[in-house]
C-alpha cells in the first residue's frame, strides 16, 4: 500500500489494538507508563497506552515521570512495581533491565525493547525469551524485529511458525499467484504414475489459480462422496437429497459399497474426462462385486450418447444426478433458500416447527371441544412461541421469514405470534394454525443446511462459477468464489483435523492446497521444490493471523490474494464488531472497512458501519467524480440491503483531507505490501 492520503486514511480509520493497552493488564507483564497524578497512600493515576488507570505503587514516583512498570497483581487493585525509568534512547538503562531479567544485551535485543517501550506494548519475561530465540534464527534482523513487534502488539503467540507466516507476508511484495507460479516451475510434470501426493498438489494448485475450468460437477460429486464414505457424516449425500437431486430412498452407502467406491469414482472421473476409453463390460463388476443398477444404467446411457455428445459432458444425463444444468439450478435454488441467521437460531426454529406439528397432530385426535390436556398443550405451545419470537433475535427471525414466505402464510404466522401474547377472543386453534402455515414452515426448515452441507454446496457451486463472475449475479458469484477459495486454500485445515481427531475419523488432507502441500513435503522431492512449498505454506498461514478476540468483541483483518477473485490487486479488509451468541461478529452491530484500488477512481476507502441493521456508508477518494456516481447507485444498494434485512441510512462522500489525516503519520504505518482490489461496481 502506498503512502498516499487515501492509504494513510485507511490506516488511521482502523481500530489499532496496539495503540491501547488490553482491557486488563496481566500479572508479570511489563509496560512503560507515565505518572499523571499522585495520590496519598502510594497510589497514582498512571497512563498506560491510551488508558488511564489508578494503581497501587511499591515506590515513590515523580509527577510526569515515565517508568517501566511490572504488574504484580490486577485484582482487586492494580499493583505496579517500578523496574526503572523508561528512557527509550538510553541504551545503558535498557541493557541493565535485560541483565536484571537474566538476558545478555546486544544491539538487536536493545532495539526491540526500545520499540516496545515506545509503542506502549506490554510484554513478559517469557515473551522476550521466545522473541530472542526467534531473532537468533532469523535472517535480516530489522525485518525480524518489525515482525516480532507486530506479533507482540497484537498478542500473538511468539512461535516460529507464526513468525514465519508473518515474515513471508510482510517481507515480500510477491503476490500469492506469483508464489504459486514459482512453485509450479519446480513441480515436476505429473502423470498417472506420479506420487499421489504430488498429483494432489498440482490439482489443488490449479484450483487456487482458478484454472480448473474443465472440472465436471459429476466428478466433483464422486470425489466428495469418496471422501465421506468412511465418515459417520455424509453431508454431500444429505445436500443432494435436500436439493431434490437424489431420492431419500437412495443412499450412497447402498448405491456404492465401501469396497467399490474408490474404483468407481476414479473410473467415472476418468470416463468423464475421456469418454472414448469406455468399455461397457468394465462396469459389470468391480472387485468381483456387482455395481448398483443406477451406475450401470448411467454407463449404458453414456455409451449410447458418446458418439453424439463429442465430449459435451454437461449434457450427459444421469438416472439420479440429472444433467449439469439441472444440478446447477437446483443447487442454486437451495442456496437461495438459506436463512441469513445463525445455526443456533435455525435449530430453535426447527424445534419450534416440530412442536407445531406435534400439537396439530394431537389436535386432530381430539374432539372439536378440546379436552383439558390439549388446552394445556396449547398454552405450553403459546409460551414456547412467545419465548422464540418475542426476543431481539426472534424479532429479527420473524422479519427474515417474511422474505421467504408467501404473504398469506406470513400473516398467519404473525397472527399466531401475536396470539402468544394476547390470545384473540373466539379464535380457535384450527384458525390460529392453518395447514398452509405448517407446510410453508416445514418446507423452509427442511431445506436448511448444516455447516458441513454448506461446504459441499459451495464446492459444487464453484464448479459453475469458474471463469466468470456473473453466473449467479455479482453478489452471489463473489460470495461463492470467496468461500470456495478460503476452503480450497485450507484455512480451516487445522480446525478440520482437530475435529476429525475428536470424532475418531480420518481426514483426506489433499482436498485443500495446504493439506496437499503438507503431504507433498513428505515425498522425496528436491530441496528447491521443498523451499517453494514452504513459501506457499507461509503465505497461507499468514492469511488468518490478524485476529483480536475479547469476551465481547472481535476484530479480524484479512489480506487475501486478489487472484482468487479475478482481481489484479490483493484484497484487504478490516472487520470488527460485537460478538453474537455463537462467538462470531454480530452482523447487526459491526464495521467493515475496505481498501480498494479501482480502475477509474483509483485508491478508495469504503467505511461501512452497521448499528441495529441500519447501514451507514462513507466513501473516501481523492477523485471527486465518486460523488457524482453515488445518486445513480444508491437505489440499487438500498434495494439490495433491504432484501437481506438491512436499512440504508446514508451514503456520504468525503475527501481524505476532510478526515484530518493529510500530512500526518498514522500510528499503524505498515511496512509491507497491502494492495487493494480492482472491482467493477
Amino acid at each position: 500500500m502506498s503512502t498516499s492520503p487515501v492509504s494513510n486514511l485507511f490506516q488511521a480509520l482502523q481500530s489499532n489494538p496496539a495503540s491501547k493497552v488490553q482491557q486488563s493488564v496481566k500479572p508479570g507483564q511489563m509496560i512503560s507508563g507515565k505518572v499523571l497524578k499522585l495520590y496519598p497512600q502510594q497510589k497514582a493515576l498512571i497512563q498506560l497506552g491510551s488508558r488511564e488507570m489508578t494503581a497501587q505503587l511499591e515506590a515513590s514516583l515523580e509527577l510526569n515521570g515515565r517508568y517501566v512498570f511490572q504488574v504484580k497483581a490486577n485484582d482487586p487493585v492494580l499493583t505496579l512495581q517500578v523496574m526503572q525509568e523508561a528512557v527509550t534512547n538510553n541504551i545503558d538503562q535498557v541493557a541493565s533491565m535485560l541483565k536484571q531479567l537474566g538476558f545478555s544485551a546486544n544491539k538487536q535485543r536493545i532495539d526491540l525493547v526500545q520499540q516496545l517501550y515506545k509503542n506502549n506494548v506490554p510484554f513478559t519475561e517469557q515473551n522476550l525469551k521466545e522473541a530472542f530465540a526467534i531473532m537468533a534464527q532469523a535472517k535480516g534482523g530489522k525485518l525480524a524485529q518489525q515482525v516480532l513487534l507486530h506479533m507482540m502488539k497484537h498478542s500473538m503467540p511468539i512461535r516460529l511458525p507464526v513468525w514465519q507466516a508473518l515474515h513471508s507476508r510482510m517481507g515480500t511484495e510477491t503476490s500469492f499467484l506469483s508464489t504459486l507460479q514459482i512453485m509450479k516451475q519446480e513441480l515436476p510434470l505429473t502423470s498417472s504414475s506420479s506420487p499421489k501426493a504430488l498429483q494432489a498438489v498440482h490439482h489443488s494448485m490449479q484450483r487456487m489459480m482458478n484454472k480448473s475450468v474443465s472440472e465436471s460437477v459429476h466428478s466433483v460429486i464422486a470425489n466428495l462422496v469418496d471422501a465421506e464414505m468412511h465418515s459417520k457424516h455424509q453431508p454431500t449425500m444429505a445436500l443432494l437429497q435436500k436439493a431434490g437431486l437424489l431420492s431419500g430412498a437412495v443412499t450412497l452407502r447402498d448405491a456404492l459399497t465401501q469396497q467399490t467406491i474408490s474404483g468407481i469414482s476414479h473410473r467415472l472421473e476418468g470416463l468423464l474426462n475421456n469418454p472414448s476409453t469406455l468399455h461397457q463390460r468394465e462396469w459389470g463388476a468391480v472387485n468381483g462385486k456387482q455395481t448398483n443398477s443406477f451406475i450401470s444404467e448411467g454407463v449404458k446411457q453414456l455409451v449410447a450418447l458418446k458418439s453424439r455428445q463429442e465430449g459435451n459432458l454437461g449434457a450427459i444425463p444421469h438416472p439420479h444426478l440429472s444433467s449439469e444444468q439441472v444440478i446447477k439450478n437446483k443447487l442454486h435454488s437451495i442456496y437461495q433458500q438459506q436463512l441469513p441467521v445463525s445455526q443456533g437460531m435455525k435449530q430453535q426454529l426447527s424445534h419450534w416447527v416440530n412442536s407445531l406439528q406435534q400439537f396439530t397432530t394431537s389436535m386432530k385426535g381430539s374432539k372439536e371441544n378440546a379436552i383439558p390436556s390439549t388446552d394445556q398443550q396449547w398454552k405450553a405451545f403459546l409460551q414456547q412461541t412467545s419465548s422464540l419470537f418475542h426476543s431481539s433475535n426472534g424479532e429479527k427471525l420473524l422479519q427474515v421469514l417474511q422474505r421467504y414466505m408467501h404473504q398469506h402464510s406470513w400473516n398467519s404466522l404473525k397472527t399466531l405470534v401475536d396470539a402468544a401474547v394476547l390470545p384473540a377472543v373466539g379464535t380457535s386453534k384450527q384458525e390460529a394454525i392453518p395447514a398452509a402455515l405448517q407446510t410453508s414452515l416445514s418446507d423452509i426448515t427442511a431445506n436448511q443446511l448444516t455447516k458441513e452441507e454448506q461446504h459441499s454446496l459451495i464446492r459444487l457451486l464453484s464448479v459453475y462459477n469458474q471463469g466468470s463472475q456473473n453466473q449467479y449475479g455479482i453478489r452471489d458469484s463473489f460470495y461463492i468464489q470467496w468461500k470456495s477459495a478460503l476452503e480450497a486454500s485450507g484455512m480451516n485445515y487445522e480446525h478440520n483435523l482437530f475435529k476429525s481427531f475428536q470424532d475418531n475419523e480420518s481426514i483426506t488432507v489433499d482436498h485443500t492446497l495446504k493439506g496437499a502441500i503438507l503431504k507433498g513435503m513428505q515425498e522425496n522431492i528436491s530441496s528447491a521444490l521443498l523451499d517453494k512449498m514452504q513459501n506457499v505454506l507461509h503465505q497461507l498461514n499468514g492469511i488468518p493471523l490478524q485476529v483480536q478476540d475479547t469476551e465481547q468483541t472481535m476484530q479480524l483483518q484479512l489480506h487475501l490474494p486478489g487472484e482468487w477473485f479475478g482481481m489484479e490487486q490483493n484484497l484487504f479488509m478490516d472487520m470488527e464488531g460485537k460478538k453474537n451468541e455463537n462467538g462470531d461478529i454480530d452482523p447487526d452491530y459491526c464495521r467493515i472497512l475496505f481498501y480498494l484500488e479501482l480502475a477509474a477512481l483509483k485508491e478508495t476507502v469504503i467505511d461501512m458501519r452497521v448499528q441495529k441493521r441500519i447501514v451507514q456508508v462513507t466513501i473516501y477518494s481523492v477523485n471527486e467524480a465518486a460523488a457524482d456516481v453515488i445518486p445513480a447507485l444508491k437505489p440499487a444498494l438500498e434495494s439490495g440491503l433491504e432484501k437481506i434485512g438491512y436499512q440504508l441510512s446514508t451514503v456520504r462522500f468525503k475527501l481524505p483531507d476532510e478526515q484530518g489525516t493529510n500530512g500526518k503519520k498514522t500510528s499503524a504505518v505498515r511496512s509491507y505490501y497491502e494492495g487493494g482490489f480492482d472491482l467493477k461496481i
